[in-house]
């Protein structure tokens, strides 16, 4: 196989990560930090509320910044890791990878570094299918983004009417 197909489909393997990654990553986070400016929740239903409302506004933050930062350093990081690898040995490659995504993953500390290991994970579980990726599996993973974001803010509507 030619260096121009196996970035092609790495690179599309890449994308959907990120699209998985960016939809997972922002409802753990909304359901971690539910409410990040501290207020007390008096009840489940604030929670699940707080919850969900959250992570559509974390999900507007950090869906572009994983789908391209994460996209390109990903690619970035498994190329360095395979380069590195010629010199040690070529099993290391992943470890230098998974190395390479912490460190890129440490440029906002805590919230970037989890967002860089789910990604990490992802994209090794989806690399371990050996599917073939196609431009049409990346916009149905953008898609699906879209999707969620918008049955997130419709449950944040019924709820916040049912609560009238």
């Amino acid at each position: 196989m030619s260096t121009e197909f196996i970035l092609a489909q790495q690179t599309k393997r890449k994308l959907v990560t990120a699209s998985i990654c960016g939809i997972v990553y922002a409802i753990l986070l909304g359901f971690i930090y539910p409410d990040p400016f501290g207020e007390r929740m008096s009840s489940f239903q604030d929670y699940l509320f707080n919850a969900i409302s959250y992570s559509t506004i974390y999900m507007i933050y950090s869906f572009p910044a994983i789908y391209l930062y994460g996209t390109f350093t990903s690619l970035l990081s498994d190329w360095l890791g395979k380069q590195l690898s010629v010199y040690t040995n070529t099993r290391f490659a992943t470890i230098y990878s998974a190395i390479f995504h912490l460190l890129f993953g440490f440029i906002l500390w805590i919230f970037s570094l989890g967002a860089a290991v789910l990604f990490f994970i992802i994209d090794r579980f989806l690399q371990s299918k050996k599917t073939d990726y196609t431009i049409k599996h990346v916009l149905i993973g953008l898609g699906m983004a879209v999707f969620v974001w918008i049955v997130l803010v419709a449950m944040i509507w019924i709820i916040d009417y049912v609560r009238m």
